[in-house]
């Protein structure tokens, strides 16, 4: 499996869209960051820093915290979702490499992934909204492995990598922090299994 196209092959519309995605994530963790909290900033210095209308911001984030996580609308590109369909390896092993390319694809750096996890530790709530930002995500993923195996599996196999998914931000003693997320993910999930 592999994640989305690389950036320089989609259409340039596609890229000015991840462009300002980027841009708008960008400004508010930088704001978020200063501020020492997300709940201190407003959409307004949002869309001012990112030079872009409060419209524009919410045809990219449902909210403030989505845009200082860089949780976008999520879903499954088709080629993503194609790839999965057609494997035939371990499920878990599938959805970590379906995963990674998706966040991989969206643009959001290690050092974005720093400046989270550094809000994450000053502001609990913010870790509270992430995983209600991630709820109907999960729920499309849940039925994507359904199609591969029983629901019930599939469940388990979600709730196995979603678990798993904030220790990727957190290393443990020993890990190189520079690791590719999949890597991370993979690290992540075996440890979990072994407990």
């Amino acid at each position: 499996m592999s994640g989305c196209a690389s950036p320089d092959s989609r259409p340039l519309r596609e890229r000015k869209k991840q462009h300002t995605s980027q841009r708008i994530h960008k400004e508010a963790l930088r704001l978020a960051l200063e501020a020492g909290s997300a709940s201190q900033v407003t959409v307004r210095a949002i869309c001012e820093a990112a030079e872009v209308s409060q419209r524009t911001f919410f045809n990219y984030y449902s909210s403030k915290p989505a845009a200082v996580l860089g949780i976008p609308g999520l879903s499954i590109p088709q080629e993503v979702r194609a790839t999965f369909l057609s494997g035939e390896g371990d499920l878990v092993d599938d959805l970590c490499i379906l995963i990674a390319g998706i966040i991989d694809d969206s643009g959001v750096g290690p050092e974005d992934h720093r400046g989270v996890k550094h809000l994450l530790r000053q502001d609990p709530e913010l870790g509270f909204q992430m995983f209600s930002l991630l709820r109907s995500f999960r729920a499309e993923l849940r039925d994507l492995v359904g199609t591969r195996s029983d629901l019930r599996t599939a469940g388990m196999v979600v709730a196995l990598v979603f678990t798993a998914m904030p220790f990727c931000y957190f290393p443990a003693e020993g890990d190189d922090p520079s690791d590719r997320l999949l890597d991370r993910l993979r690290r992540s999930v075996k440890e979990i299994q072994h407990l």
